[in-house]
């Protein structure tokens, strides 16, 4: 990715803390430990002026994930479904003549869910910060400062998200860190994220 200022420029790129984009050296500036480009530079200073910290954030409930989680449910698995199940009745076809289900079919079944899981959410996340259902939960994926999340935390977290709910165990674990102190899951641990509320 080049400067957004510079398309021309593409190495030493530092990401704004706030609005997530790359800058070369010469359009960025580091205030008390966070690199911002210039048109974030005020918001920043604003945060400093009054004192913003990372407690001031409103971290979100387990009930408002939750519904987060559920209206995603609903929305994604429509339209994965209305793509893998013609895939499953070839496959049973195919099996049914052969005696064993294609490999090919089942991995198609497996990995479509899967793939079409991280990339709605790593793309909507990147784009806002929300998926559809984070939008009606009315709850945000920020950084533990509150800026915005870059594109490599969004795929991060989903990715991490999706292969820990395919041990179960880990999923069960991830999913129950919800309910601890910081009511931050494995996937936000290790996306280095925060789930807050978001009502604007």
């Amino acid at each position: 990715m080049p400067c957004a200022n510079h398309p021309d420029v593409v190495a030493d790129l530092s990401t704004c803390a706030r609005c997530g984009k790359s800058f070369c050296p010469d359009c960025v500036i580091s205030l008390q430990g966070q690199t911002v480009c210039a048109a974030c530079k005020n918001e920043r200073v604003q945060d400093i002026k009054s004192g913003s910290t990372q407690e001031d954030l409103e971290l979100a409930g387990p009930g408002a994930r939750f519904v987060g989680a559920f209206i995603d449910g609903l929305v994604f698995v429509i339209p994965v479904f209305a793509i893998a199940i013609p895939f499953g009745m070839m496959a049973a076809q195919s099996g049914a003549r052969t005696g064993e289900m294609p490999l090919g079919a089942t991995l198609a079944i497996m990995i479509i869910p899967s793939v079409g899981a991280v990339a709605y959410e790593a793309l909507m996340l990147t784009a806002r910060g929300q998926t559809l259902g984070k939008m009606v939960a009315k709850t945000k994926v920020v950084r533990p400062d509150g800026s915005n999340i870059s594109a490599s935390q969004a795929w991060g977290r989903a990715v991490s998200r999706i292969l820990m709910g395919a041990t179960r165990i880990l999923g069960l674990i991830d999913a129950l860190m919800v309910f601890s102190k910081e009511r931050t899951t494995l996937h936000d641990r290790i996306a280095k994220t925060r789930v807050i509320t978001w009502k604007r």
